[in-house]
């Protein structure tokens, strides 16, 4: 697997679950859907960002410097991504 296929599995997870969690909270959510998106998403995002610093940290320990560095650049694209949808879902 090639460093950049990483980032793009990562922006897709990211992207998806977001878009799963607005359309369950706009359906289910009531007058509060806005908040339960952000609060929902942001731990989402949250766990995906350290997770895949900690897989980053981990292949660079390894000596596997593509996978390390391919792993924490897409943490740093979740981070912007992530919390940008997280907020601009909350507040439609």
């Amino acid at each position: 697997m090639k460093a950049r296929n990483i980032i793009f599995i990562n922006l897709g997870i990211v992207l998806l679950y977001n878009a799963l969690i607005t359309l369950y909270m706009k359906n289910t959510g009531g007058n509060e859907a806005g908040l339960g998106i952000l609060v929902f998403s942001a731990v989402c995002v949250s766990a995906h960002f350290f997770i895949n610093i900690l897989a980053g940290l981990v292949f660079l320990a390894q000596k596997k410097t593509d996978y390390g560095r391919a792993f924490l650049f897409s943490a740093l694209i979740i981070g912007l991504v992530g919390f940008g949808t997280c907020v601009l879902a909350g507040m439609i």
